[in-house]
């Protein structure tokens, strides 16, 4: 903690260490502040690419353990340098997943949990972006070696059933497809992105959002609803000239009279 003061209707928080929440904790629950005040927790402006970005997903039980855990690194994301996940990889992270246990078994939480950090170059810490306790809009890539997901985790635990063991696919890539396609042209056009490594990006992505090929209909939906999207925007701007030269017209109109 770097820094702790009582507003009087609250507590501000400036967390910056290895066990911020631990810590924080233990503040909170020696500062002379009531309960019902809120507590402001001042957030670090972190920078790094998207690849310095990463997620866990995991299912953890009525006693806060978890019965299914999997770390993964965002490379390409949408909207372009922050935002969700349009191409990512499957990749071990021991830190992260001790980190994320540790802050679970603190709060007492149970369900289903998507979890975001950064890493920052300047100390070698993760730092905690993001808490969503809910599914997660990416969930599939964070797949086990038995195909076991956090809906799936959810639903045998929920249902009595036992929740298998499953390890990481190390490597395993999945994309959103239309999303990814936007995002690489707007790196490409700021520099970031060369043919070469955009390209080399999608080797061995082993899942799409739209693609299947037991069902291609959701896919081919999106390529219709994505090759009409610049001429949705060309209309647009198409209809908001006219508009305006119509009320122009209008005003000089009136005018006249």
């Amino acid at each position: 903690i770097s820094g702790l003061r009582d507003l009087g209707h609250g507590l501000e928080v400036f967390a910056e260490h290895r066990d911020p929440v631990r810590l924080a904790q233990g503040h909170v629950e020696e500062a002379p502040v009531r309960r019902e005040h809120p507590i402001v927790v001042h957030a670090l402006d972190l920078s790094g690419g998207d690849d310095s970005v990463w997620m866990l997903n995991g299912y953890f039980d009525e006693h806060s353990e978890s019965l299914f855990s999997i770390t993964a690194k965002k490379i390409h994301q949408t909207p372009v340098y922050t935002g969700m996940t349009a191409l990512g990889v499957c990749l071990p992270n021991a830190a992260i997943e001790s980190a994320t246990k540790t802050l679970i078994r603190a709060v007492g939480y149970k369900g289903i949990l998507d979890i975001g950090y950064r890493f920052d170059a300047r100390d070698g810490l993760y730092k905690l972006l993001d808490v969503n306790p809910r599914l997660g809009a990416t969930f599939r890539l964070f797949v086990g070696h038995n195909g076991m997901d956090v809906a799936r985790a959810a639903y045998l635990h929920v249902t009595g059933q036992p929740v298998p063991v499953s390890s990481i696919c190390t490597g395993r890539k999945w994309i959103l497809e239309d999303a990814d396609l936007v995002s690489c042209l707007q790196y490409y056009r700021d520099g970031v992105l060369n043919l070469r490594d955009w390209l080399g990006s999608y080797r061995g992505i082993q899942e799409c959002a739209w693609y299947a090929a037991v069902d291609l209909m959701p896919f081919l939906r999106t390529c219709s609803s994505f090759s009409i999207r610049p001429f949705r925007k060309i209309f647009r701007k198409a209809r908001a000239l006219f508009r305006s030269a119509s009320e122009r017209v209008l005003r000089n109109a009136y005018a006249i009279d």
